[in-house]
């Protein structure tokens, strides 16, 4: 009941024996093992992490991570990353001493210990191939100059974005005829007056993004040779609509 006050004597007689098994126990002999590879997989990574970024300065180049941003990365924001490496890397090496120093006289646990640093061998020749390739790219952006343009002088070529849109995939549609849509249908001079306007309209805002060429002029008054080109699946789209 709500305000009961138990007595230790009858706590003890209410709690359930200890389980024999140990099957909620945390520190089981697999769970020790995970943790320890942990520790040393993240001790491998921070030590070859540092000494990537060591390199790195010792050449002075400057790593892809440090180029996702516009401003180019100075040597003092390398050096901070650096320095939290190396405290990061303390602490794992001192998280990993106290979880092996306790258990390395047993022999059960000395032979789990050896099945792990072999694990951890192949890890580290695995991840010392990765941090290898990302030298061999840092180096061909130096070779080639596409590190930064600002700094090597380069031009990066720019991807023309043109999206599609109503007004484009009109202007794409086969010209249309007096025969195909009558004038007693207001609904399609609608379409016919829709699409002229459409085409004229385009290629105004196109044409720095196309060159002109000399050609026969419509009787709309736009020249063939200076309408935008058909974008990819927009023509078949509008001989729908044109249908």
């Amino acid at each position: 009941a709500p305000g009961c006050i138990y007595s230790q004597e009858e706590i003890d007689a209410i709690l359930f024996p200890p389980d024999e098994n140990k099957a909620f126990r945390t520190d089981t002999t697999s769970d020790i093992h995970r943790e320890i590879k942990r520790l040393k997989k993240r001790q491998i990574d921070l030590e070859l992490h540092g000494q990537m970024l060591s390199e790195y300065y010792r050449t002075k180049k400057i790593p892809r991570g440090f180029r996702i941003k516009n401003p180019p990365s100075d040597a003092t924001s390398v050096n901070s990353v650096r320095s939290e490496v190396k405290v990061q890397l303390c602490q794992v090496n001192r998280e990993l001493s106290t979880r092996i120093v306790p258990i390395q006289d047993n022999d059960a646990f000395a032979n789990a210990l050896h099945n792990i640093d072999s694990e951890i061998l192949a890890y580290s020749e695995k991840q010392k191939q990765v941090k290898r390739d990302k030298l061999r790219l840092v180096n061909q952006d130096y070779q080639e100059g596409r590190v930064y343009p600002w700094v090597t002088g380069a031009t990066r070529p720019r991807r023309r974005l043109c999206p599609r849109t109503d007004t484009t995939r009109r202007h794409n549609r086969p010209p249309t005829s007096e025969s195909d849509h009558p004038t007693e249908n207001p609904s399609s001079d609608s379409e016919a007056g829709i699409a002229t306007g459409a085409t004229s309209s385009v290629n105004a805002a196109h044409q720095t993004l196309f060159p002109k060429v000399s050609g026969n002029a419509d009787p709309g008054g736009a020249s063939r040779e200076q309408t935008v080109p058909p974008l990819r699946n927009s023509g078949r789209r509008g001989s729908r609509r044109a249908r």
